[in-house]
């Protein structure tokens, strides 16, 4: 899938060695600051993860306060200041309008946006992480029908790449047992866990899920990498909750904190 972020975003500045940067940004959330500004975090692809003042962006006649929203990729001037940054200039580059359009999507967007910016510190640059997120901002905006499967394989994916990788392969207990034949996870382990072990009731396994045989399978796949393989797949809706209720308690258990998207996906009702 192409990346229309590669290159630089064609901003100069009218002052030479003015502290100014270009670079191309994804809005992750925003905060009110006084009566007309926000406060946006970003993920920049150059840059890492920023904080910039949106001047007067709440006024009705702000130039580009429309602009500034969740999930946007956004072209950006921004001037480098001593706490926060200011955004001088943003160009919509990819609105993904869609995603705030429909409460699921926008739920599932919004976990992987806080995903985003609880594993980033500030000024923390990960590049291949920014890639990671539009990617799959553009897979969900695409198959909206799957929005549960693309949060899940996007968390999947992050916490893999920061050297948390679930174990999927074997009983995470007794390893003797392949992953396609076990029936439960364990939140403690990161692992899938065979019939047998679960019936021992080992203190060692802690908190365990009861996962469907569809739901085993698609772990499996998403392990195994390239998301086409489990997108194309005709996963039915009950396999999709569980592996996105399965993937945010596993997160919070990584993390070590609640997430406001998990908690504002569990006030949907049937979700």
């Amino acid at each position: 899938m192409s990346n229309p972020c590669d290159g630089k975003p064609g901003f100069s500045s009218r002052r030479e060695n003015a502290p100014l940067y270009s670079d191309f940004g994804i809005v992750l959330r925003s905060y009110k600051l006084g009566e007309a500004d926000k406060i946006l975090r970003i993920m920049t692809r150059e840059n890492g993860k920023v904080s910039a003042v949106g001047k007067g962006v709440r006024r009705t006649r702000s130039k580009f306060g429309a602009r500034l929203e969740p999930f946007t990729c956004l072209k950006l001037l921004i001037h480098k200041g001593k706490t926060l940054d200011i955004i001088n200039q943003a160009e919509i580059e990819s609105s993904f309008h869609q995603l705030r359009e429909n409460l699921d999507l926008f739920v599932c967007a919004s976990a992987m946006a806080e995903l985003v910016d609880c594993v980033l510190v500030e000024r923390q640059k990960d590049g291949g992480l920014f890639d990671l997120l539009y990617k799959y901002q553009t897979i969900m905006e695409r198959s909206p029908g799957k929005a549960a499967l693309v949060q899940a394989g996007f968390e999947f994916t992050v916490m893999a790449r920061a050297g948390y990788e679930l174990n999927t392969g074997s009983c995470a207990a007794c390893s003797g047992v392949e992953g396609k034949e076990c029936t439960s996870f364990s939140i403690r382990l990161g692992g899938l866990i065979c019939d047998k072990c679960r019936k021992e009731k080992s203190p060692l396994t802690g908190k365990l899920i009861k996962l469907s045989n569809e739901c085993i399978a698609l772990i499996i796949l998403i392990a195994d990498g390239g998301e086409k393989n489990w997108l194309e797949g005709e996963w039915n809706a009950t396999a999709q909750r569980e592996m996105r209720y399965l993937m945010d308690r596993v997160l919070e258990h990584w993390m070590e904190r609640d997430f406001k998207s998990h908690r504002v996906l569990k006030s949907i009702p049937g979700s």
